[in-house]
């Protein structure tokens, strides 16, 4: 008996501003060069976003890489996205925990984006909030690996 197919992945992080998005934009990108359209694409977070808007230098960045968060509307995650999901993606080994007992359907559907895509000793993916643009830059890098690993897993499923 084989694995179900993944058709729809969620990207979870704290608050949906930034790195879940990221991580979103790069497998749609990703997805579309490898012409495949029958796989879903989600990001939220888990807490409602209250902040402040992303810094502009951080928007120009992050534009170098086709990604546009300035308009971007952070949403919070919700038996629904976790519902519709096959795979949930978090950026922080703790989240699993908290994911897993705010809502019974992410048990065993949901992992840890390194080690989902093949990289287990990675440490966690911190919140990128009030940090130097060089830890955006460094993010944006490693999480192209990670979404490489990732699609690439799911493409074998």
């Amino acid at each position: 008996m084989g694995t179900k197919p993944v058709k729809s992945m969620l990207y979870v992080c704290t608050a949906n501003v930034y790195r879940s998005l990221v991580a979103q934009e790069m497998t749609e990108q990703m997805l579309h060069r490898l012409d495949v359209r029958d796989v879903g694409v989600e990001s939220a977070g888990m807490i409602k976003y209250r902040g402040e808007p992303i810094r502009g230098e951080v928007v120009d960045l992050t534009r170098k890489y086709g990604i546009d968060v300035l308009y971007h509307r952070p949403m919070r995650v919700n038996g629904g996205l976790v519902s519709r999901a096959d795979v949930i993606l978090v950026f922080e080994r703790p989240m699993i925990t908290k994911l897993e007992e705010r809502f019974q359907n992410a048990r065993g559907k949901t992992y840890f984006i390194a080690d989902y895509a093949g990289h287990a000793n990675d440490p966690d993916m911190e919140d990128l909030r009030g940090k130097p643009l060089e830890n955006f830059e460094q993010f944006i890098q490693l999480t192209g690996v990670y979404v490489q690993g990732c699609v690439m897993r799911i493409m074998k499923e």
